[in-house]
């Protein structure tokens, strides 16, 4: 009888044991478990914002941040330089391109008196045929006053009286005539000089200048 009751004590003893280690054993479990758990959070939260960052680690995101705009606004500086020296350029090209299309192209030829001319006749202006173009078309509606005749050789040898003297044809082509500054009358030799055309035209102005050589030969004296 006795036995039996220490049996069942043993038994019931036993039993205890064993539930008190299980829970230990959980415990220890649910313990490591949180400690995994804490520890994940940790390194989680070192890396990632804003998973409960402070604010050292707000303010050194912020000097990142920074630095690489910092970064971007050096690239800007460099783009925007680069561009500055594109337009140098354009502008450059632009004048150039101007400077080409404000050039006119001056054709003369010059109708002289002819070598039995005599002493009366001696008084017949020179004519000059001239040719303006400019990109390859002949400049139309020119005036007197945009043609200049300087004559250096021999110097005031020749005069262009402008008006008096001038007329256009066609397709820009026109006829000026020169005469002796002798009143009006010429003597032999080689005469050379410099006529140049001006015109203004929407805000651009064009100029030509082509050299004029003719000759005047020695009069004969009229027959009786």
């Amino acid at each position: 009888m006795n036995m039996n009751r220490l049996s069942a004590l043993a038994v019931c003893f036993a039993m205890s044991l064993a539930v008190i280690a299980g829970s230990v054993e959980a415990k220890e479990k649910d313990h490591k478990k949180d400690q995994k758990h804490e520890k994940k959070h940790k390194k989680k939260s070192k890396s990632y914002y804003p998973n409960g960052k402070g604010w050292k680690a707000v303010e050194r995101d912020f000097k990142k941040v920074n630095k690489k705009l910092n970064k971007i606004d050096g690239k800007v500086d460099e783009i925007n330089e680069k561009v500055d020296e594109i337009d140098e350029k354009v502008d450059y090209i632009a004048d150039g391109v101007y400077m080409l299309k404000n050039v006119l192209q001056v054709q003369v030829r010059v109708e002289t008196i002819k070598a039995d001319v005599t002493i009366d006749e001696n008084y017949k202006p020179i004519i000059m045929y001239v040719q303006v173009i400019k990109d390859g078309r002949g400049v139309t509606n020119l005036k007197a006053e945009n043609f200049k005749y300087v004559n250096s050789f021999p110097e005031g040898a020749a005069n262009y009286c402008g008006e008096p003297c001038f007329s256009e044809g066609k397709a820009g082509q026109y006829a000026l005539m020169l005469e002796g500054k002798e009143e009006g009358k010429w003597y032999p030799g080689v005469f050379a000089g410099t006529l140049g055309v001006h015109t203004e035209y929407d805000e651009m102005t064009s100029d030509g200048t082509t050299q004029v050589v003719f000759d005047i030969p020695e009069a004969v004296l009229k027959p009786i």
